[in-house]
Order: structure tokens, then C-alpha cells, then sequence
């Protein structure tokens, strides 16, 4: 596996979200080098348009204490518009889903780091019947 210290990520969340229905969190990894005509350039316009909560997601891969079982850091970027409102909805997302939320991240940035060049968009789904974060 290369050696990156860590991956960024763009992260949206729908806000238009009723009780009980699927709730999807789309993450993007723009590669090594981000355009902004890019192929992704456009649905984050739709994200923009759809009133979307945006944000950025930093991972990294930790040294563990046992050799061959690595640990991961997540962190949100604080410097966004929606930093306040993208974290609440992460940490209830996380304390909803945290072992399939935790797998969906790995495989995320296991695959950024494979192919550093190559961007994708990867969505996580899930469903509770909890009220959307406002």
C-alpha cells in the first residue's frame, strides 16, 4: 500500500430526510488533484442546489499496538459553512451505524490510498426511524 499519511474526503448529507425513510451520506475522493470542472464538479453543484449539509472528512491510518490490526482517525474539517451542523449529523450517524459506518469508512479510504489518482464517490445508506438533524 502506498504511504500516505492521510486521505481527503468531501462529504455531503441530505437535510431532506423524513422519519423512517433511508438517509444517504456520499463521500467524494477527488484524487490527487481536485478540478473544479472535474467529474465531480457537477453533482456537488447539485448538492449546493439541494441545500445539502457540506463538509470534509480527513482519514488516517494509525500505528497499532499489534502488528497487522491498524487503527483509524476520522476527522471533519471545522473551517466549513456547515461545520456545526455536518458534525451533529456525523456523530448521530456514527452512534446509529457505527460498525457499518466505521466498514464503509476503511473501505473508503483503503481504496483511496490503492488508487491516489483515481476519484470516486462512494454513498453510505442506512435507516432509523429517529427525526432528521435539523
Amino acid at each position: 500500500m502506498p504511504s500516505m499519511e492521510s486521505v481527503d474526503f468531501r462529504l455531503y448529507i441530505p437535510i431532506q430526510k423524513r422519519p423512517g425513510e433511508a438517509a444517504h451520506l456520499y463521500l467524494y475522493y477527488c484524487g490527487e488533484l481536485e478540478e473544479r470542472a472535474g467529474p465531480f464538479y457537477s453533482r456537488a453543484q447539485d448538492h449546493t442546489a439541494n441545500g445539502d449539509l457540506q463538509g470534509g472528512l480527513t482519514a488516517y491510518i494509525i500505528p497499532a499496538p499489534i502488528p497487522g490490526l491498524p487503527k483509524y482517525r476520522w476527522r471533519l474539517d471545522e473551517n466549513t459553512i456547515d461545520a456545526l451542523w455536518t458534525r451533529e449529523a456525523f456523530i448521530h450517524l456514527e452512534k446509529a451505524q457505527h460498525g457499518a459506518l466505521q466498514e464503509f469508512l476503511t473501505r473508503c479510504l483503503h481504496d483511496a490510498m490503492l488508487h491516489p489518482s483515481k476519484p470516486f464517490r462512494a454513498v453510505f445508506t442506512y435507516s432509523d426511524s429517529t427525526p432528521p438533524i435539523p
